[in-house]
């Protein structure tokens, strides 16, 4: 674990500020997609939630172009995940010096549940 930590940014770098970069467009990614399931009614592709088809998130042919608008939205809040697990473990060995860093890597990863609750609503 230790070897683990040493590899992580112990200062705001490069790659602390490209994970930055990439939560914020995949948090505009999934803002915009999940537009795109709203304006073209594809919440109804898969017509239950959190299931496709009240046994399976992962949507069918007859769903059709809206089945695959809305899964395609919810396989991308699995990036969100990864996207805002690398961010936090990115500010980690700075959390004592930017404890403000750390606190928004934070809200952002415990966000991501409630963005998808939001969504399914």
């Amino acid at each position: 674990m230790k070897k683990f930590a040493s590899c992580l940014p112990s200062s705001v770098d490069s790659r602390v500020r490209a994970m930055a970069w990439a939560t914020l467009v995949v948090q505009i990614f999934i803002v915009v997609t999940g537009g795109a399931v709203r304006l073209t009614a594809s919440g109804l592709g898969c017509p239950e939630w959190p299931t496709c088809d009240g046994s399976s998130i992962v949507n069918t042919p007859e769903m059709g172009i809206h089945g695959v608008i809305e899964f395609a939205n919810r396989l991308l809040t699995f990036v969100l995940v990864i996207v805002a697990i690398v961010a936090f473990l990115s500010v980690w060995r700075i959390r004592k010096v930017r404890r403000d860093l750390f606190w928004l890597t934070l809200l952002i990863g415990l966000g991501i549940p409630a963005q998808a609750v939001i969504g399914g609503i």
